[in-house]
This record gives structure tokens, sequence and C-alpha cells, in this order.
């Protein structure tokens, strides 16, 4: 039960945090384990790494701000919320995101 209880607190630094850079020792710490051997039972648990669970609720979040201007603002909300090159993220924001292009035109 103390591991779940971990896990809830460190997912919770997580989503307090997914507008900036996220370290994965203060992570590690909300569970008062290493580094190491807390991202190994996050994945066992889980079942995706800590940085996935990082990019895919960054991309998630990003996708919420969806608005009539989303084709203008798109590079912006991609670089509040994601950490990768632009490439990949606008791949991978492109795949969870729709954008009506008759909005606003």
């Amino acid at each position: 039960m103390d591991w779940i209880n971990g896990l809830q607190r460190a997912i919770d630094y997580i989503e307090d945090n997914l507008t900036e850079t996220i370290d994965y020792e203060k992570v590690a710490a909300q569970s008062f384990s290493s580094s190491c051997h807390f991202q190994r039972v996050f994945r066992i648990l889980c079942g995706f790494t800590i940085g996935e669970y990082i990019r895919n609720r960054r991309l998630s979040l990003a996708g919420t701000f969806n608005s009539p201007l989303c084709r203008l603002r798109f590079v912006e909300k991609q670089f509040q919320f994601t950490d990768s090159l632009p490439i990949s993220s606008t791949n991978s924001f492109l795949t969870i995101t729709t954008c009506d292009d008759n909005i606003g035109s």
C-alpha cells in the first residue's frame, strides 16, 4: 500500500508541474525512493515510463487548448507543454488533436 500512496504523490507532483521542467529525482523523492528504483517500479505498475507519462500528459493538456485561433497558437502551445524536438512533438500533437480548418476562415 505504501507504493501506491507514493506513486500517487509522485503523479500529483508531476501533474502540478507539467508546464515546468520535471526532475525525476524530485518525482522519486515524493515516494521516498531512489530515482532508479522508482522508475523501475513506475514502469511495472503503470505500464509505461515516467518520460512517456509526462510526454503524453503534456500533449493531452496541450490538446485541450484548441480554439478558433488554434492554427495561430499551435506552435506556442506545443512548446509550452513539450520539451522535445519540434518535429516529433508536432507529429505526436497532431495524432491526438484536431483543429477544424474552417474555423476563423
